[in-house]
């Protein structure tokens, strides 16, 4: 096991690789529950941050409390092996969206102590 952060998933309690939203139409949202985890067993992650980036970024958000949602969030630190508190992603499509696949990709940073 390497020392990184990685999206997990809460109700699975497995490490997410990608989200599939499936076919997704104009003007239609969904939100997804995930969490960080630290699979460092040695080192302590120091302000993590989650982020977006690329082509289709700008139709996510995330919240900390599903109620409020930002580009990014604050997770803090999280010790050795620890998660974070649920978070989550929001997924809106506005009603002019352009058809077709767009990718986004996660960006979890911190710093290690």
């Amino acid at each position: 096991m390497t020392d990184q952060l990685v999206p997990w998933d809460p109700t699975t309690s497995t490490a997410v690789s990608s989200f599939d939203f499936g076919t997704v139409g104009q003007g239609s949202s969904a939100d997804v529950a995930l969490r960080v985890k630290n699979q460092s067993t040695a080192f302590t992650a120091i302000g993590v941050e989650v982020s977006f980036g690329g082509t289709g970024s700008q139709y996510l958000w995330l919240s900390t409390d599903g109620q409020r949602f930002t580009p990014s969030i604050q997770i803090g630190d999280l010790l050795p092996s620890a998660l974070s508190d649920v978070f989550y992603l929001r997924r809106v499509m506005p009603s002019d969206a352009p058809s077709g696949a767009g990718s986004a990709l996660l960006d979890i940073s911190g710093s290690w102590s």
